[in-house]
């Protein structure tokens, strides 16, 4: 603290700089502790239950989310080929059953930030009926109703979404085997050592 003329006191400026609207002293970024808390499971991670990558520990993996883009891919197939060669059978039925309950919430959640298993289907089916329903209702009030446009208004841009994050999730992981050669701390002219 100094004083000036009329010796009033006045903060320095470096003292003044290091306190908070309120009066309380600024802590400095680099004396700030970070602490490990565990999550609802228990886990320990970083606060909020992240961990390192940013994902929560709990999270759908990379893995599990190609697994599921290609069951619902298959049972696209398969509902297609029922519908061609046998359009009365059980199959059609069951296979339009999980394409309409599961792709179209799936290729939405697609798009978001992997969520643990549990949220990820309940999610995928809300999301699902949702649509069903828009769909359904827009074509009864329009006068059109028919399966089949429901069915492609649902099913193509399903398709589509769920296709490309199958072919993004292959691309990451195929990009994460073949990696460039470095050399730590190098200047970049000698990376291709």
């Amino acid at each position: 603290m100094t004083r000036d003329a009329a010796g009033r006191g006045r903060a320095d400026r470096s003292e003044a700089a290091n306190r908070s609207s309120y009066g309380e002293p600024w802590v400095d970024s680099a004396a700030t502790v970070q602490l490990t808390l565990p999550d609802r499971a228990g886990r320990r991670g970083r606060p909020g239950g992240e961990g390192t990558d940013g994902r929560r520990p709990d999270a759908l993996s990379d893995r599990a989310r190609v697994a599921v883009d290609a069951v619902l891919l298959a049972a696209v197939a398969v509902l297609a080929a029922a519908v061609l060669v046998a359009p009365h059978s059980p199959v059609r039925a069951a296979a339009a059953f999980t394409c309409l309950a599961l792709l179209p919430g799936w290729a939405a959640l697609s798009r978001l930030a992997p969520l643990d298993p549990v949220t990820t289907v309940g999610l995928a089916i809300a999301f699902s009926l949702a649509a069903d329903l828009l769909v359904a209702v827009a074509l009864v009030f329009a006068g059109a109703w028919h399966p089949l446009p429901a069915a492609l208004l649902l099913g193509v841009p399903s398709v589509g979404l769920v296709g490309h994050d199958l072919y993004r999730r292959g691309a990451q992981r195929g990009a994460a085997l073949t990696r460039p050669v470095s050399v730590l701390g190098s200047t970049g002219k000698d990376s291709a050592r």
